[in-house]
């Protein structure tokens, strides 16, 4: 009798242990309201991981100014007053390079390397300071640069002087997770090739 009553002490003591840590199991990825991180961050295999799970594909715009193609360098196949050239994407991520093959009607098509550098940076912020009960949902920003490897078609102007910068962007908790980003921008600038095109991710 008093072994059976140990043991339902014992069961009851370790479910209201659970009971009273589950709320911080749930906010494990929780932050608070005026969250602020901006840092530089190693590829490790968890965000190489993350990195090539965000799919880069679908249909993407040129970033154009009042200036039209008067601000735009090494495109000039896609130059056309009378309408935005319309781009399609498609990419991979293997070997800590992307390879993004980008097609503007059935005309013109291009293809660009851009391996991961040393480094990229980590910007991630509450912006609204809304907290529904599970932390505030954050602004997430991460950015890399280096330089073009390689470039074809369309791009060739872009040479291994030609940097680069990718930026994903997206909202999430204080955990970082690919779904949370879901817009991407790629800006090239070197001697022969300034401009940027953007995007959504593929789901």
């Amino acid at each position: 009798m008093f072994a059976r009553k140990s043991l339902v002490a014992v069961l009851s003591l370790i479910a209201l242990i659970l009971i009273s840590s589950s709320p911080a199991l749930a906010c494990a990825c929780c932050v608070n309201r005026g969250y602020y991180e901006l840092s530089r961050q190693r590829p490790d295999s968890f965000y190489l991981g993350l990195l090539g799970d965000i799919k880069l594909g679908g249909d993407a715009e040129l970033y154009m100014t009042e200036a039209g193609f008067d601000g735009i360098k090494g495109l000039k196949e896609l130059e056309n007053p009378d309408s935005d050239p319309k781009l399609s994407v498609s990419a991979t991520f293997a070997q800590n390079t992307w390879r993004l093959n980008v097609k503007s009607g059935v005309s013109h098509s291009g293809m660009l390397w851009l391996p991961m550098p040393a480094m990229f940076t980590k910007h991630k912020a509450d912006i609204d300071g809304v907290d529904t009960g599970l932390g505030v949902s954050l602004y997430k920003e991460f950015s890399i640069s280096g330089n073009v490897s390689h470039a074809t078609g369309m791009f060739r102007s872009a040479n291994k002087m030609t940097k680069y910068t990718l930026v994903f962007q997206g909202r999430g908790n204080g955990c970082d997770d690919a779904s949370d980003f879901t817009r991407w921008r790629l800006e090239l600038d070197g001697p022969k090739a300034e401009y940027a095109f953007f995007g959504k991710a593929a789901s």
